[in-house]
């Protein structure tokens, strides 16, 4: 980022992480564990603090992997194992659906358990008025306001899945802006 001209600082090296949100001019999440990650802006009174800084003052928020799980309603779509005891689910609610970073649309030779869109399915089942997307790597959701684009550098398609109905692909060329009333 420095190459940008930006600076970044770490929220671990904050002793005011509530205050350095608020004189931040963006908010840059990584991945890791998004057990982990949720956990701690939870116990770090962050939940409410980012998402007033990205909806109310416009700050950019970057992120990827864990980060855009976390931005999602909740973590449940999250590929992470549940490394750390946490009964919280809710998360940031950037996006009113549900995302699923690093999807693969493979089955594994030799491999018995259950694939991504199985594992999607079976989240479903559970939770039929969600939607989850399906976004691979080299991927990523520009939200702007109220507006939302899908972008791919590798021309691979988003998959958009949906209780009792077929999985739907989307290309960058496509509208996705409905997601954002769902």
């Amino acid at each position: 980022m420095a190459e940008l001209g930006c600076e970044v600082i770490g929220l671990h090296r904050c002793p005011d992480p509530v205050a350095a949100i608020g004189q931040a001019d963006g908010i840059i999440v990584s991945g890791g564990n998004t057990w982990v990650l949720n956990k701690t802006l939870h116990d770090l009174g962050l939940v409410n603090v980012i998402r007033k800084a990205v909806i109310r003052h416009n700050k950019p928020y970057i992120v990827w992997s864990a980060g855009a799980n976390i931005a999602c309603p909740t973590i449940r779509t999250t590929n992470d194992m549940p490394i750390v005891t946490s009964v919280v689910m809710n998360s940031l609610n950037l996006v009113p659906f549900q995302i699923n970073p690093h999807y693969i649309d493979m089955t594994l030779s030799g491999h018995n358990g259950e694939t991504r869109d199985q594992r999607i399915e079976e989240f479903l089942a559970v939770n039929r008025h969600e939607v989850v997307a399906g976004i691979p790597e080299g991927t990523l959701f520009h939200v702007d306001g109220e507006a939302l684009r899908f972008v791919s550098a590798n021309g691979k398609p988003m998959k958009l899945f949906r209780y009792g109905e077929a999985p739907q692909l989307f290309t960058e060329h496509d509208s996705v802006e409905f997601l954002m009333d769902q």
